[in-house]
């Protein structure tokens, strides 16, 4: 109810100049929208390598995962170069009838229009822009896009890694499957099962999702502990006193181009990640996740991460539904306004909690 009342607001499903560049302003493909603004020291990282491309570079076949770590370094990125754009938005996701909740950032170069522009020469939108006399800025896929970030000159590659993210090392622990970057564009579907993308049928599959190769803090009200400003805070690492983590992902092939255009013109995904020994995708979940081969690879962070802490304190009685159920009328008293204003607050401290 409370997403209800948000959506149905003046200020929502409004969509600013770069999400419309980025088509979010379809209502076909989202079915609501929110434009979002960080502020305080909340900002955009990206992992920019120690300056090793050898280690820097993300870990691609079994023999790679035993005999190197990947050597991790987020870099916070130079707004005056970057600009950008945050969004909570509703779309249906993994094949699912419902829809789900999603955060979402567009971002642009200011420096070179090249440098997140792609426009796939193929196909009717490409064949509408030239038959309209539009050249698009760019028709190269780029596998490792550039990044500006502070207080470092010139352009510096974006590494993905081969982790589904970099604060998920042990997702089997906690009854998840997967573990690995899809490195492959395209609808998310049954992952990590089958030859899964990253993202949305929509999606070009050759704009491969580099996994936490850019990460986002949403912060919305004041610090209660450590800044955000830090290139420690929070990274994969944080809690383990150690600058390596070992992560776990089952084993398969992730990353294999399927596409009609990609096929016929021989563009091989750079990114495949083959954790596999036979060299084959698994298109099946097995009927017991155990009996399944896991592989593990280890990420270097190259410092010791930090985490936020908190003051243990005793809470006050049960408040929202809990507290209607427990003190009746003296809860209904409250009219309904204030009690869609508690309800609003409730949700954005969960959204901030989720998204850290």
């Amino acid at each position: 109810n409370v997403w209800k009342f948000i959506k149905a607001q003046k200020n929502a499903n409004k969509v600013g100049p770069l999400g419309v560049r980025a088509g979010m302003d379809i209502s076909e493909n989202f079915n609501s929208i929110l434009e979002m603004k960080a502020f305080g020291d909340a900002g955009i990282y990206a992992n920019v390598g120690q300056g090793n491309e050898a280690t820097d570079k993300m870990q691609n076949t079994l023999n790679e995962m035993k005999e190197r770590a990947q050597t991790i370094n987020f870099q916070r990125v130079d707004e005056s170069k970057i600009e950008f754009e945050f969004y909570l938005m509703e779309r249906g996701f993994h094949n699912y009838p419902n829809s789900y909740f999603i955060v979402g950032m567009v971002m642009n170069s200011k420096v070179d229009t090249k440098d997140y522009s792609y426009i796939r020469p193929d196909g009717r939108y490409y064949d509408g822009l030239i038959k309209r006399g539009i050249t698009p800025i760019n028709t190269e896929p780029k596998f490792d896009p550039p990044v500006y970030v502070r207080d470092m000159e010139g352009k510096k590659t974006i590494y993905g890694t081969a982790s589904f993210g970099h604060n998920h090392p042990l997702r089997q622990a906690h009854g998840l499957s997967g573990g690995a970057c899809p490195t492959r564009g395209g609808d998310v579907s049954t992952y990590p099962w089958g030859n899964a993308g990253a993202g949305f049928p929509t999606d070009y599959e050759e704009i491969t999702p580099i996994c936490d190769g850019i990460v986002v803090d949403i912060k919305y009200w004041a610090d209660l502990d450590k800044s955000w400003d830090s290139d420690k805070i929070a990274i994969g690492n944080a809690g383990y006193g150690t600058e390596q983590v070992e992560y776990m992902a089952h084993a398969n092939k992730y990353g294999t181009f399927e596409d009609p255009y990609l096929v016929e013109n021989d563009i091989k995904n750079p990114q495949i990640a083959d954790f596999t020994v036979d060299g084959k995708i698994v298109m099946e979940a097995p009927e017991k996740l155990e009996d399944h081969p896991s592989v593990s690879f280890k990420l270097d962070f190259g410092k010791i991460g930090e985490y936020f802490e908190f003051t243990e304190v005793e809470l006050d009685g049960p408040q929202g539904c809990a507290a209607e159920e427990e003190y009746g009328d003296k809860y209904r008293k409250y009219n309904g306004a204030e009690r869609i204003s508690t309800a609003f607050g409730i949700i954005l401290l969960l959204v901030v909690f989720y998204c850290s």
